[in-house]
């Protein structure tokens, strides 16, 4: 009698509730919802002596390598470059020597609408 109380329960169980593979494992595949890019002012500064130079915007080149867009000038000292957070931002300095730095965008900088990168500090 016992072993047919348990085979019962034990239906009950399967056919009634989410399969145990479901219950125990998390979702960690979810696609985030999609987020628009927006436009965001870049500045490059060196420091030199103790003190923030910045870069002139001719001397550098600014591409988003999730998109594949490069940065448009803005003024003397900025860019305006395409991005949303996680995107990577390859600078290359100084007319293609081979000094190039790689920025993650953060949530801080699109608030803020300036990415600031110190530039071989």
């Amino acid at each position: 009698m016992k072993v047919l109380s348990f085979t019962c329960v034990l239906f009950l169980l399967l056919f009634t509730t989410t399969p145990a593979t479901e219950a125990i494992a998390k979702n960690y595949t979810k696609v985030s919802p999609a987020r628009a890019r927006t436009h965001v002012a870049l500045t490059v500064t060196q420091k030199v002596l103790g003190i923030d130079v910045a870069i002139l915007t001719a001397l550098y080149d600014a591409k988003n390598l999730a998109t594949g867009e490069y940065g448009t000038i803005l003024n003397a000292n900025q860019k305006d470059v395409v991005v949303q957070a996680g995107d990577v931002i390859w600078l290359n300095a100084f007319l293609g020597f081979p000094f190039s730095i790689y920025y993650t965008v953060t949530e801080a900088d699109i608030a803020s609408g300036i990415i600031r990168v110190a530039f071989l500090s």
